[in-house]
This record gives structure tokens, C-alpha cells and sequence, in this order.
């Protein structure tokens, strides 16, 4: 669910914009990501000359005023026009969602000193653009104050935040429903008015409209909590305003129509989903009802979906016109052409409505929100809000049923508070945050308060959750650790368990190596499902998946690692070395079995911060780290090139890892064009974690400093390009007082034979506690000659 810091301070949120976000976290609501949409440099223009480019078809040569001085600017649009009010990029704007500073440049022999921008490139998402705002600049209403800052006067100076809400908390999709969380932890009481859920509903003398047009709404469904529909007659449709438009781009909602985003405006105000049909393309009576059979269905989306028998949907006398709760039907939709329109207000059973979305095998809005339960006491303030901003001529509300809401109440003790938080909180704070919560008293007494749920909160059901919704006010960092929960031994529970005590090794070791420790999700999409995967299994999946982006459970880790990465390059991070330890799933015959991983990535350069040195990261960085972490669990590897037959890596840059002759996993190169946007190389491993836990050595093995002087000793030897750095070695199986070896150089040009790599490592020798002789020296370095040429390379 996406907030905008803007819209909760049109309802009086005093709090900054830091304890906005720590508040949210406090009340129980992460926040995953906080995005700036402002944008120093962007100011309100207006195209004074408009003429074609001299040098190229496609091109424009604008002179366009921007309130202090008229420049020149070449545009690529094909909408720009003289008399055009646009938002305009002045010199010296950085527009990070382009990563782009503007500058003077000239493009084809013509000088352009600014930018004309499109809401494309001004941070909101594509999936929420029409074409018309990619394709061309944005094209302002023709009373534009010129020379404003463009982001405040559309309301772009704003920053969006993205927050996971739990799966009991459906009060909280809307703004209504978050800023009456954030008034009781801010306790402003005073400007919250509008927000406060109402809890008077229509009656059922409500008059009921008379009109030549009427359609009459019959209910045979008991799944139907609540179902009216008012018919609005003489409506025009328009695009909304620019700055409507913005709104619901920023709330992650794409714009349509005035009407179908007043019905989104409503949604994202109060959580009521609604739905507006054309009432002309109604034939005859509406009715709520359930499938019988399978039955074909047309959505908004213009695709055909099968129904099931028994789905709960909405037909008029001749076809289907809305899978209840989910979508509507492409054959009732709004078009320019609509001119009266049927209203619908409804409240389904949130099972009837998760059942019919999983088969249709995708949420939307009003389905995600129906399935959490929505507020029958913001049904009356959703309807008035919305009928005075359709226009038209409104009918009154035909009710076809209303079960109403059944509320219950709670007894809270004061007792109960001590014993679950094992502090004491003064009564008085304790009536404050529930009455700010909307809680109402019933009856009190000395130590304990009855309470009746408000309509909105189907997450509270016992005594414990009023206790819940008093800490979540109150702060949980109020309560003092060290007194009231209970202490355990985590080092005993550390040093019996060998899988822990591998894993916080490895852990310490990669971290040391340079990488970040990252947790990604465990469940993936199908098509995802088989990337980088080595070892296919069969696959677990959700019942009742929340997207189809989350519907399996993942059977390798790097694409996870890759997502991240990609992450991290929209953001312009191009450098990213990560690693992540998970248990992946596959099922095995009845039982699912877990089976546990260690990947990691690399990518992007390493800048030395010292002498400002930089050096793009390569395939033996990332073997480097992997060879250093596994060193600490005593683990030897070698490296043996294969192709792994996967599409998604560079066959010629693949390795399998073995210690000894156990085949761990493998490192590779990504195949560049699986990341089509990736500015560097991306290289990944992969290695069971069980075989690394059976491996592992947990012996400590203390090898002193040697004191006494050590030898270095360099040899160059020539052998054939194919012969690897692990047969290279083999050299000095048989050798002694070794210390170290070290690859210096690899040579392959004009002065040696063609086919053929002369390569230097250097040798160090060394005994602790003794001096080595030349003597001694000599005779292992004699050794390592007669080992090369045994091996038929030339020394």
C-alpha cells in the first residue's frame, strides 16, 4: 500500500516527515521504502515559438519562457506545440529517475538548454502511465502559473511511501484508516475530523428513485452483506484533472476517467471498493447471483475468463456484468460515450471474493481489499462523496439488501494488561489511545472497561487484542527488557548446534570477505521457478497465492540475488556484492523437503579508497571471496570449467566447485543478455550448504607466526593455454616448507609459441622456528624443475 506524505498532511498529520515513518513502524507498519519525487530545477513553462528541427524529421525547435528568461530547446515529442504549458528541466537539474543533469548541449548543429519533460521521467511508475505520458511531454492546463516549481504546483514535491501492512490490518488500506493510527500516536486530535469513520447508514424508507431509467437490483446470493445501486443520469466523461491524475499515479492506481477515478479516489479515501457501469448497456434487471455452470466472461481487460460453477457474480437479463468484488465486464464499462451511469455500492463475503480472484489468478484492488473485510460504517460518507463528484443528476439509493454490522464488545481488565506486558500503564493513558482508536465505552468501573468494536476493525476479536492495540500506541520500546521477559541461554542453544555454528562461521567469513548478508523472499513466480536451477525438482506451490509474482516456492537462490542487484541499479547502485543462506523447497514423493543453499553475487567495480585506484570486479574476485569464506570451515576447493547447460549463463565462464571429489555447487558468469541492463559483468555461485555442514571442520587449528626469515622464489613456466592454474599446482604436491604461492603473471603474445602461456608464480618458503638454508631451498627448488618437466612443461 502506497501513502503520500502530502495527502496525510491534508488531513492534519502534524508529524514530521521522520516520525511519520517511525510512527507507521511503531503502529505495525513497515515501511519497505520511502521515494522523493521532488525535483529542484523543474519549473512550469510555456512553448512561446514552436518550428521543425532543420536537420531531422522527428525533432522540434521550441523557444520556450520559463518565467525569468525564454531559452531555446530542441524536443523530441511529437506533441509539443506553440501556446503549450509544460513542465520544463532547467540547466543545472538532476532528474535522478533518468539519471540525467540537464546541460547545454546542441543536437543535430541546434543549441537546447533545457528539457521538456514527460511524467515518465519524473519517478512514477510505468505501470501506472497511459502512452500519452510516456510517448509525449506532459501537457499542462492552460492556467499554469509560469516560472512555479513545477513538482509543488502538481503535486510532485511529495514522497511516497511504500508500506507492508499485515494480513489482519485491511483498515489500513486506505488513508482514512492510517491516519486514524497515526492521530492516536500523535495525539491531534483537533483536525481529524473529516477522517472518523461514520457509522450512519442508510435506512431502509430511503425513497426509493422513480425515474423512466430505473434499474432495479434483486439479491439471491446470501454471500451479499450489503448491495445498493443509485443511477446517475446526464454525466459527461472526461479525463480528470492533471492533478487527480497525479494522485492516483502516486497511489500506484492508473488513471482512466473522471468517473472511474472519483470510484479509485473513494477507494483510496475510505477502502470502499465501488464499481460504475454504463446503466444504457443494462439490460433489464440487476441481479446478484452465483454461476451454475461454466460460463464465459469478458473483463475490463477485454480477455476471456472461465467462471466455475458457484461464482458469485453480478448479471443483468441477458450476460454476466461483474465477477462480484473483483472486476467488471468490458460489455458495462465506461466510454466517452457514456451518459448515464449505474452506481453500485456493495459489500461481498471476503471468502466468496478470494475464491473468485484466485480463479481468475489475479488480485485487484477492490478484490485485495473485499478479502481483508472493508468498514460498513464508511459506506454513507463513500456515497455522498462520490454521487457530488460524478456531477450528473443523482436518483436516491435503491437498497437491495442490508444485513447490517454486528458488532460485539470486549471486556478489558486493568489486571490483563500487567499480566501480558508485565508493566503497570495508568487507566486514564489506556481510555486515551482506545478512544483515539475509535474503541467506545459501554460500561466502566474501577478496574475494568467494556468496549465496542468499531465497525472497521475486524482484526480485534478478544481481550489480548485491545491489549495489542494499547502497546502499539504506547510503544513497545517502553518496556524495560531486562525486567519482564524472560532471559535464555542463546550461547548454550549456539555451541550444541553444528548447522548454527557453521552457518555464523561462514557468515563472519563472507562478511569479512567483503560481501553484505541480504534475505530475500523464499517464493517466486513459475516462470522463475527454473532459473539457475541445477538440481529440478517438483514444485511446491501456494493454495492461495497473494500474487502471481509469489505463488511457488523458490529451488535456487542466485535469481533472488539478481532481482536485488537489479534493484539496486534502478537506484543507481551499480556495484553490488551479496550473499544470502536459505532453505529452498521441493517436494519428494508426498513430503516436501527442504534443502538448504548458500549463493552469492558480484558485480560493479572496486575503487580503492586510498589512491582512488578503480578496477572493474571479475570471475576470480568473486572465487577469491568463496575460497576465503569456505577456508574458515577448513573446506579446500577446486574449480572444474563445465557448461551447465543453462541458457542463463556464459558457457565458457562456468565452473563446478567441488572439496575433494564432492560436487558442492557452482560459480559463474551471467549471461549478459538475461540482464540486458546490467552497465557490468554479473558473477554468481551456488553450493549446497548440507554438504558444507558435513564437511566442515570445527577444530580449531593454531598455526604460529613463524619467527625465523622466510625465501621467496619466482618461477616462469610455458605450458599450453588450456592447462589450468589447479594442474599448474599440481607442481608442488611433493615439495616442502611452502608457506604461500602466488599467481604474478600470465604472458601470451609475440615472444613465445603460438598456443602456449608462460605464467610466474611465487613461491615462499618458511619453517617456524628455523632458519632455512640456500642449501635447502635449492633441493625443493630443484624438485619443482624436475616436477615441470616431468609434466612435459617448460621451465
Amino acid at each position: 500500500m502506497n501513502y503520500t506524505i502530502n495527502e496525510l498532511r491534508k488531513y492534519g498529520v502534524k508529524l514530521s516527515d521522520s516520525d511519520i515513518e517511525n510512527g507507521l513502524i511503531q503502529l505495525g507498519h513497515e515501511v519497505e521504502e520511502v521515494q522523493d519525487l521532488n525535483v529542484e530545477g523543474l519549473v512550469v513553462g510555456e512553448v512561446v515559438e514552436c518550428a521543425a528541427h532543420p536537420d531531422s524529421d522527428k525533432l522540434s525547435l521550441t523557444k520556450v519562457n520559463t518565467g525569468t528568461e525564454t531559452v531555446q530547446i530542441v524536443c523530441g515529442a511529437p506533441n509539443v506545440r506553440t501556446g503549450l504549458k509544460v513542465i520544463v528541466a532547467t540547466e543545472g537539474t538532476y532528474i535522478p529517475a533518468i539519471d540525467l543533469t540537464i546541460k547545454p548541449v546542441k543536437l543535430r548543429g541546434e543549441e537546447s538548454n533545457g528539457m521538456l519533460c514527460s511524467l515518465a521521467e519524473l519517478g512514477l511508475p510505468k505501470s501506472v502511465l497511459n502512452n500519452k505520458d510516456i510517448d509525449g511531454i506532459c501537457e499542462l492546463p492552460e492556467n499554469s502559473p509560469v516560472g512555479e516549481s513545477a513538482c509543488s504546483y502538481l503535486g510532485l514535491d511529495d514522497k511516497i511511501m511504500d508500506v507492508s501492512l499485515t494480513a489482519d490490518r485491511g483498515d489500513c488500506q486506505n488513508y482514512a484508516g492510517v491516519v486514524n493510527d497515526l492521530k492516536a500516536l500523535s495525539n491531534n486530535q483537533e483536525q481529524f475530523a473529516d477522517c472518523k469513520f461514520e457509522n450512519n447508514l442508510w435506512t431502509s424508507d430511503t425513497p426509493v428513485y422513480q425515474g423512466s431509467n430505473q434499474v432495479v437490483a434483486n439479491v439471491e446470493a446470501d454471500q451479499t452483506i450489503f448491495y445498493s445501486t443509485q443511477l446517475i443520469e446526464g454525466v459527461t466523461i472526461t479525463d480528470s484533472t492533471i492533478f487527480e491524475q497525479i494522485f492516483l499515479m502516486k497511489n500506484g492506481i492508473k488513471p482512466q476517467n473522471n468517473i472511474v477515478d472519483n470510484s479509485n479516489y473513494g477507494l483510496l479515501t475510505y477502502g470502499i471498493p465501488t464499481h460504475t457501469f454504463d446503466a444504457d448497456k443494462i439490460e433489464g434487471q440487476i441481479t446478484v447471483t452465483k454461476t451454475t455452470a461454466e460460463e464465459a466472461f469478458i473483463g475490463l481487460d477485454g480477455n476471456e475468463y472461465k467462471l466455475a460453477a458457484d461464482t458469485l457474480v453480478i448479471r443483468d437479463a441477458a450476460k454476466i456484468v461483474a465477477v462480484a468484488g473483483v472486476m467488471g465486464s468490458d460489455a458495462t464499462k465506461i466510454t466517452t460515450d457514456t451518459t448515464n451511469v449505474l452506481f453500485e455500492v456493495a459489500i461481498f463475503d471476503p471468502s466468496e471474493v478470494r475464491l473468485a480472484a484466485k480463479q481468475l489468478g489475479f488480485k485487484t484492488d477492490a478484490s485485495i481489499r473485499y478479502e481483508k473485510g472493508v468498514n460498513y460504517g464508511a459506506i454513507d460518507v463513500t456515497r455522498k462523496m462520490l454521487v457530488k463528484n460524478f456531477g450528473g443528476n443523482a436518483s436516491a439509493p435503491f437498497i437491495a439488501v442490508d444485513k447490517g454490522h454486528k458488532s460485539h464488545s470486549i471486556k478489558l481488565d486493568q489486571a490483563s494488561i500487567k499480566r501480558v506486558l508485565g508493566i503497570d500503564i495508568d487507566f486514564a493513558t489506556v481510555k486515551s489511545i482506545l478512544n483515539d482508536l475509535l474503541f467506545e465505552i459501554e460500561n466502566e468501573d474501577e478496574t475494568s472497561i467494556t468496549y465496542t468494536v468499531p465497525t472497521h476493525r475486524h482484526d480485534v476479536d478478544f481481550e489480548n487484542d485491545l491489549v495489542e492495540e494499547v502497546i502499539r500506541v504506547y510503544g513497545i520500546d517502553n518496556i524495560e527488557i531486562s525486567d519482564h521477559l524472560p532471559s535464555f541461554n542463546k550461547i548454550k542453544n549456539i555451541h550444541d548446534n553444528t548447522n548454527l555454528i557453521v552457518e555464523r562461521k561462514l557468515e563472519n567469513a563472507m562478511l569479512a570477505s567483503g560481501m553484505n548478508q541480504v534475505v530475500t523472499y523464499s517464493l517466486t513466480s513459475n516462470d522463475k521457478l527454473n532459473l539457475f536451477n541445477t538440481d529440478l525438482g517438483q514444485v511446491v506451490e501456494l493454495s492461495y497465492p497473494i500474487s502471481n509474482e509469489r505463488c511457488v516456492y523458490r529451488q535456487s537462490l542466485v535469481n533472488s540475488l539478481i532481482e536485488t542487484a537489479k534493484y539496486n541499479l534502478d537506484r543507481q547502485q551499480t556495484s553490488s556484492s551479496i550473499f544470502e543462506i536459505a532453505d529452498t523447497y521441493r517436494t519428494v514423493g508426498t513430503e516436501i523437503e527442504q534443502k538448504r543453499l548458500v549463493s552469492g553475487l558480484l558485480t560493479g567495480s572496486n575503487e580503492d579508497m586510498y589512491l582512488g585506484a578503480k578496477r572493474n570486479f571479475d570471475f576470480y574476485d568473486l572465487k577469491a571471496m568463496l575460497v576465503n569464506g569456505l577456508a574458515a570451515l577448513d573446506i579446500d576447493l577446486r574449480f572444474e570449467a563445465t557448461d551447465l547447460g543453462l541458457d542463463e549463463l556464459n558457457k565458457y565462464a562456468t565452473a563446478n566447485v567441488y572439496a575433494g571429489e564432492e560436487l558442492l555447487g557452482f560459480i559463474a558468469t551471467v549471461h549478459p543478455a538475461f540482464v540486458k541492463k546490467a552497465k557490468y559483468p554479473i558473477f554468481v555461485f551456488e553450493l549446497s550448504f548440507d554438504k558444507l555442514v558435513e564437511l566442515a571442520n570445527l577444530t580449531t587449528d593454531y598455526k604460529p607466526v613463524t619467527n625465523a626469515p622466510a625465501v621467496d622464489r619466482d618461477f616462469t613456466i610455458t605450458v599450453n593455454e588450456e592447462v589450468t592454474y589447479g594442474e599448474l599446482v599440481s607442481i608442488l604436491d611433493d615439495v616442502k616448507y611452502i608457506s604461500d604461492v602466488k599467481l604474478v603473471d600470465i604472458y601470451a603474445g609475440e615472444y613465445i609459441e603460438a598456443g602456449m602461456k608462460a605464467c610466474t608464480i611465487k613461491i615462499r618458503f618458511a619453517i617456524n622456528g628455523q632458519t632455512l638454508t640456500s642449501e635447502m631451498v635449492d633441493e625443493q627448488a630443484n624438485k619443482i624443475i624436475e616436477n615441470i618437466n616431468n609434466k612435459g612443461y617448460k621451465f
